[in-house]
This record gives C-alpha cells, structure tokens and sequence, in this order.
C-alpha cells in the first residue's frame, strides 16, 4: 500500500477487494491487511501513501459491495514495514468502520524484546489500550482483533520460547483446557491470570492506568 509504484499500490487495493470476496463468501467481516514496507523513502512519505491506498481501498469495496467488512491493519514486527501502533491508528482514522488489528507478538518483536517483556508488560499493555482509546472513542476500542504469538528472542540468559513471555502466559490462562493448564502452569499461575486482568478492566472500563494498577494492590 505504500509502495512508491501506483501500479503496486492499485494492487493492493485489488488485493483487498478479493479478500473481502472471500470473507464474505465463509461468512466472516473482518479482513486483516499488512500495510507494507517504508523501502527507500521515509515513514513519514510511505504512510501518506499508505493512507491514500487506504481512501480508495474504502471506496473500492464500498462500491463492490463490502462495505459490511470490517478493514483492519495489523502492526508489523519488523522496523522497516508500516505497522507501528501509531501508524495502524492512523490508518484506522480513514474510515470509521475499521479497527486495528494489534500482534502482541510483532510488537514484542519489533521492539527487540524491550516491550512487552516480564518486568515492563503491565505497563505496555496498559499504555497501548490507552492508545487504542484515545484513537478510536466509542465503542470501536473495545473490539479491536488481537493476534498473540508464540515468539521469544534468543538471548544468553533467556530460552527461546521460555514462559516468561507475557503472550505465551496469557494464552496458558485463557485458551488452554483447566487440565492441561494446572498440570503446566501451576508455579507461574499469577502471571498469565495478571495480563488477563489488563484487558478485563482496560477494555470494559476503560480505567485509567493509576486506577488499574490500584485495582491490583
């Protein structure tokens, strides 16, 4: 979408009309979409590019008959590619229809492991759904899609995939059978309910970050 070829960017909008195509056609709405890479220009010029494949990407399924799909961008764990939480918002802001699609895991990632690790997570997660919120008022906040990913970076002191990572926990607390979770959670079962937690109160109340972090005190 931010491709410095139109021909590239008039793809991607075609790209996207297929998509919603086969959306529709298994019964879903939400189309998730990389944004693309900033190649050799600045962030700041591949965005405005972006965001005007965006406006027409709009148009061109508004007049295709999607216009019931929901767009969503997803933040991107390489530097290089469009996919900050900023730049996703930003792109959020063309329709009010769409909502971001948030990698926990690409976020992880493109910060090289200094977000959304073992001592910063509450803080992280707080201060991106507070993002999320002052971007997008209403109700749009509290249904964005999230993708969470089994990734960790190889470090000395850490093992690859080790269970200190906040995604990995999170998916042990919520998504894995009572069984299975007790028999492989039990010494850690703080941690992984603690993120759940995050999203229970920051999504449904909305609390502020000095109330949320009171609520566990």
């Amino acid at each position: 979408m931010s491709s410095l070829e139109e021909d590239k960017r008039l793809n991607s909008v075609n790209y996207l009309l297929q998509s919603c195509a086969l959306v529709k056609a298994l019964g879903g709405r939400r189309v998730i979409f990389h944004a693309g890479s900033c190649g050799k220009q600045s962030r700041e010029a591949a965005l405005e590019k972006a965001l005007d494949t965006m406006r027409r990407a709009v148009q061109a399924v508004d007049e295709a008959g999607y216009g019931d799909c929901i767009l969503c961008p997803e933040t991107m764990g390489k530097v290089n590619q469009l996919g900050t939480l900023d730049e996703v918002l930003a792109l959020c802001s063309v329709d009010e229809r769409m909502i971001p699609c948030v990698d926990f895991g690409h976020l992880y990632a493109r910060s090289q492991g200094t977000e959304l690790n073992d001592e910063t997570a509450p803080a992280d997660y707080a201060a991106i759904l507070d993002a999320i919120a002052a971007a997008l008022p209403g109700e749009r906040a509290k249904k964005f899609h999230a993708h969470f990913s089994r990734i960790a970076l190889r470090r000395s002191i850490r093992s690859f995939c080790s269970s200190w990572l906040p995604c990995e926990k999170l998916k042990r607390a919520t998504f894995m059978p009572p069984c299975i979770n007790f028999s492989k959670t039990s010494s850690e079962s703080v941690a992984g309910p603690i993120v759940h937690i995050i999203f229970v109160f920051r999504i449904n109340n909305l609390l502020s970050p000095s109330a949320f972090y009171h609520s566990l005190s």
